[in-house]
């Protein structure tokens, strides 16, 4: 039987285009480098349950949020033995969950804005409170929801008893944070790869969910020129996270960077593909390929990935 590599994509999460569009940049890489794969559109769990891994030599998750990225697809796959991208099903877990994610780097000596952190059984602080401890703005975010979705920024009793809401209409766990003026960087990490830091420039307030996916324009990415210090204690940091977080290939560290001082806002432990993403522009990768290649072979060996290959003899 000639094994091929399964693309799951879709999900039921609120980041269901996201995945369909980094689902369909997986197919059409794989399509250009001749290897064998398929690809299922799942909306619930069952869907995996349901299908018959015998031929599935590895799996590439192009889920986002939801089970797909909170742990569970990963501990199910770990439990049938197929490997896969992104962390495993602890590091995926933490990473998913802001606080839970917050907490680690804070154990790491990582700076992170200061915050309150709500579930179902809190008593929702008072504004005054938070204004008194925080300051104002404040930026208000679901616990378990990714790109941006719920995010929400307050500065008056009213915007924040409706961000609260808001975060409560995806979940029950929320974080209430301070507001940290500066420049917004990310830094992808692949494997053994240096990469540039990429600033992300919005005309928004801040990298709310129509920021990250506006067409119009006005949000962009360029190269980071920070200093030497600040560049310096991303890249600790990340690999700092990274480690501990148990990742083998690849994710995506966002922070906010004031002077030399640099602070965690969150990790993406399932990171968007797109085709030309600004990472490859200002660094040594030829392509959304090459990255997807590394990706895969971190977890196979050469042999087996050419065993892959469209042409390769059967198995």
């Amino acid at each position: 039987m000639q094994k091929y590599i399964l693309i799951v994509k879709g999900g039921a999460s609120t980041e269901r285009e996201v995945s369909l569009h980094s689902g369909a940049t997986v197919e059409e890489s794989f399509v250009r480098q001749g290897v064998r794969s398929k690809s299922i559109d799942v909306t619930s769990f069952d869907d995996l349950y349901e299908y018959d891994m015998s031929g599935v030599a590895y799996v590439f998750i192009a889920l986002h949020g939801g089970f797909g990225e909170d742990g569970s697809l990963q501990y199910y796959l770990q439990s049938l033995g197929i490997p896969h991208n992104g962390a495993g099903a602890l590091g995926s877990a933490i990473g998913m969950n802001k606080f839970l994610a917050k907490k680690i780097a804070t154990h790491c000596n990582v700076s992170t804005p200061k915050g309150f952190y709500l579930d179902k059984e809190s008593i929702v602080p008072p504004f005054q409170q938070i204004k008194e401890s925080l300051g104002v703005p404040v930026i208000i975010k679901p616990c378990n929801q990714g790109c941006s979705v719920g995010v929400s920024m307050a500065d008056n009793e009213s915007t924040y008893l409706e961000g609260i809401e808001l975060c409560k209409s995806y979940n029950d766990d929320i974080l209430v944070e301070e507001f940290i003026s500066g420049q917004e960087v990310a830094l992808f990490h692949l494997t053994d790869h240096t990469l540039p830091v990429i600033s992300v420039s919005y005309t928004q307030p801040f990298f709310n969910l129509e920021a990250k996916f506006s067409s119009n324009g006005s949000t962009t990415f360029d190269r980071a020129y920070l200093s030497d210090l600040a560049e310096t204690n991303i890249r600790i940091l990340t690999a700092t996270l990274v480690s501990y977080l148990g990742i083998k290939d690849y994710c995506r560290v966002d922070f906010m960077v004031q002077g030399d001082d640099v602070y965690f806002i969150e990790i993406n432990t399932l990171p968007g593909l797109v085709e030309k993403p600004a990472y490859v522009e200002y660094s040594h990768l030829e392509s959304i390929d090459e990255i997807i290649c590394t990706i895969v072979t971190s977890a196979l060996t050469g042999e087996q990935y050419e065993s892959l290959l469209i042409d390769a003899a059967v198995n």
